[in-house]
């Protein structure tokens, strides 16, 4: 209504520009973020616009996968986007959303006066079940065995190359993870890993520091995911001589073979005879010792008080140990390695004249008196002496022996003095018309003669035979 003579001015009234919003939803099958060969155009998805006034519009692709949203206003909105039940949401070029594992995503966007926003390509995954094991691999054959190998509770995780979505990996206590939903493709396996462990499998990983990683594709074909890991062991030990010394323990050259032969690596021993090799991954190993000039490995009854890997009962100089195993992450000491040069022992057998346990020049040698040689309560060899008394065993392994000598009845040991041990008798009556001296020592490559034998008549004048 007018009244008579009214002027009345209208309210303005203003024109927008309205926008569109349109694209296209597939299925990419091949998880490559693009559309090509073997995908498929997806129906169902809808896509929403919200404004903060509470403006909405909503679209929902047809069976071409197409979607249009016309009429709409310029301002700030909410884009959502939410896919048939099975599926996730994920990267593509001129994608308007972010990846969303969930199958809905959404996103923040400004409209401005008469946008055409065309080409929006939505990709549709569908989601993968990931599942696997983290274990150490003791035998070295790239796959989980319960029987023999042990869990690991690595810290790990794997990132989507394609959506960059990271998934931490918590092994329960048998080593076993799973993943129930997550983006299949090439996926970055990350481990922090203490500097004696690898991660062997998958192979091909690098590190640096002990951060491990390598690269992998992840398929509903192929959705397993085993982590395998290998602790490193030690094999140590010392070259060690057989009369008790150091002589000629040092500088020696060390090998160490694995299963098939070949070498693995080598070491010198050190001052004490010590060597150590680091680093190695389980499974068996033989170790080897360059000798020393004139000298062989010890003999399994040398290895009593003290082992050794590499024994000569085979041969003097056999190279070889017997083979040792090495279990995951073990620090195997001990492995110890005797040698001694062969050596000899002597010297004479006196008559005593005067009773005082010491060789005068005076006193005659004493034939024919019987030595028998026992080590490790093994008799090693015997002998006599000579028509002057004197006698030498030669070829003896270095080491302690016990020797009994095996005198007439005319004679019996004379006393043992300790003032003057060069010129004194070794040896202290024992059963049977014989004499014994314990500990004896024979020098690796050298020889002790000062293992002499004094006696004394049992009766003034009555001599043995062989001295007459």
């Amino acid at each position: 209504a007018v009244a008579a003579g009214e002027v009345r001015s209208a309210d303005p009234v203003f024109a927008v520009k309205t926008v569109i919003f349109s694209g296209q939803a597939f299925y990419d099958a091949n998880f490559n973020s693009i559309e090509d060969e073997g995908d498929s155009r997806l129906a169902g998805a809808v896509v929403r616009l919200a404004s903060r006034e509470g403006v909405q519009h909503e679209a929902t692709s047809d069976e071409n996968g197409a979607f249009a949203l016309e009429g709409i206003r310029p301002g700030a909105y909410t884009l959502s986007v939410s896919l048939p039940e099975g599926f996730a949401v994920g990267s593509a070029e001129n994608s308007p959303v972010p990846p969303a594992i969930s199958g809905q995503s959404s996103q923040a966007l400004d409209l401005a006066m008469g946008d055409v926003k065309e080409g929006n390509r939505i990709a549709a995954v569908k989601p993968l079940s990931i599942a696997g094991t983290a274990f150490y691999d003791s035998n070295m054959n790239g796959a989980f065995d319960p029987g023999s190998d042990a869990p690991y509770a690595a810290q790990a995780a794997i990132r989507h190359v394609a959506t960059g979505a990271e998934y931490a990996l918590a092994p329960a206590a048998d080593g076993s993870f799973a993943l129930p939903a997550a983006f299949p493709g090439a996926y970055l396996v990350m481990a922090e890993l203490p500097d004696d462990h690898l991660l062997t499998l998958p192979q091909g990983a690098s590190h640096d520091a002990g951060h491990w990683q390598l690269e992998v594709t992840l398929t509903h074909e192929n959705p397993q995911l085993n982590l395998g890991f290998v602790q490193h062991g030690a094999i140590s030990g010392s070259v060690w001589n057989m009369d008790g010394s150091q002589a000629n323990v040092s500088g020696l050259a060390v090998s160490l073979m694995d299963a098939q032969g070949a070498i693995v690596a080598s070491a010198n021993t050190g001052a004490d005879g010590s060597f150590a090799f680091d680093r190695l991954v389980p499974g068996s190993y033989t170790l080897s010792c360059a000798l020393p000039e004139n000298y062989r490995f010890a003999r399994s009854m040398d290895t009593a008080s003290r082992p050794s890997v590499i024994t000569s009962d085979s041969s003097p100089d056999a190279g070889d140990s017997s083979v040792i195993a090495l279990a995951m992450g073990e620090k195997k000491a001990g492995q110890d390695i005797g040698i001694g040069a062969m050596g000899k022992l002597g010297d004479v057998a006196w008559l005593d004249l005067n009773g005082n346990g010491m060789q005068d020049a005076d006193e005659p040698g004493v034939p024919d008196i019987g030595i028998a040689v026992y080590q490790y309560n093994q008799l090693i060899t015997q002998s006599t002496t000579n028509a002057y008394g004197r006698y030498l065993i030669d070829g003896l392994f270095p080491g302690l022996y016990t020797v009994v000598v095996s005198m007439p009845q005319e004679l019996k040991p004379t006393i043992v003095q300790t003032q003057f041990p060069l010129v004194a008798s070794v040896i202290v009556p024992s059963e049977g018309g014989t004499g014994r001296a314990d500990n004896i020592l024979v020098p690796s490559g050298g020889r002790n003669l000062n293992c002499d034998f004094g006696f004394v008549l049992t009766s003034p004048g009555r001599y043995p035979a062989s001295m007459k």
